[in-house]
């Protein structure tokens, strides 16, 4: 009687157990929703978009010719995937040299707008960091940064007029102007990779 109870028995307490959902081992059982309030914030797509934008707007400053919008265009797609990588820092670097090595007026607009795009850009790549395309970013998170940014533009913008200054003197001297603007350059990479790993960090 109670061997061909068994089966019955067994059955009827499994059944049980799987309506009451007892049976399942705790990694297998359904978590409860969660739910996160944040503050006011931006998508991670409308951060990369923006991203991108200031990279081609840099690059408009500087670039001409259809092969080397190519190459830049692969360089911005690249900064746009993994802005949070060294792409921003190392087209910053590229399109500062290629301003500088052009020569030109030392008092053009592009020269200062560059010195600010870059930096934006860099900034705003290291803020993003691993934040996903759907994900969210506080905007209590960027603030910071951009204030950081506006402090270290004030002392980029002041070193900028200084060497702008330098050049339309008495030196005039093409090689120190160019050597002059390739040490800026080194300065402001130096800079900007410090921030970015501060903002990683």
């Amino acid at each position: 009687m109670s061997a061909a109870g068994g089966p019955t028995a067994d059955t009827r307490w499994q059944r049980l157990l799987r309506a009451l959902r007892v049976d399942r081992s705790p990694s297998a059982r359904a978590k409860p929703w969660v739910r996160i309030e944040i503050g006011p914030s931006v998508g991670g797509w409308v951060l990369r978009l923006a991203i991108g934008l200031i990279a081609c707007g840099c690059a408009a400053l500087t670039v001409s010719g259809a092969f080397w919008w190519v190459l830049t265009g692969l360089a911005v797609a690249l900064v746009i995937i993994r802005p949070q990588g060294m792409a921003p820092a190392m087209l910053a670097l590229a399109l500062g040299l290629t301003l500088v090595l052009s020569g030109g007026d030392p008092w053009r607009w592009q020269s200062f707008a560059l010195l600010l795009g870059v930096h934006l850009l860099v900034v705003l790549g290291a803020t993003n960091g691993d934040l996903s395309w759907r994900g969210r970013l506080e905007l209590a998170v960027l603030l910071p940064a951009l204030r950081r940014l506006l402090v270290m533009q004030a002392v980029a913008q002041l070193l900028a007029v200084v060497m702008a200054w330098l050049s339309s003197q008495a030196v005039r001297s093409g090689g120190l102007a160019v050597l002059g603007g390739v040490g800026l350059a080194v300065l402001a990479w130096a800079l900007l990779s410090r921030l970015a790993q501060t903002l990683r960090g």
